[in-house]
């Protein structure tokens, strides 16, 4: 996703806790359509800068010195 490809993930348990649902697939028909669709390559790029090393470990600093 960082090099702005669209992530095209299998719907498992938890799939949807994690991933936004448009870009889960249950068949192989959904996911080739899912690929073959619209691109927005700067989406993805934007969804992943949330999880930034910097960020998740200011993130977990935060939540262990809450818990303290």
């Amino acid at each position: 996703m960082r090099k702005g490809l669209k992530p095209i993930i299998h719907n498992w348990i938890g799939a949807k806790d994690i991933w936004d649902s448009k870009w889960i697939w249950n068949t192989i028909d959904q996911a080739v359509r899912m690929f073959l669709d619209d691109y927005h390559s700067e989406e993805y790029r934007e969804y992943v800068l949330r999880y930034d090393k910097k960020t998740e470990i200011k993130n977990a600093d935060d939540l262990i010195f809450e818990l303290l």
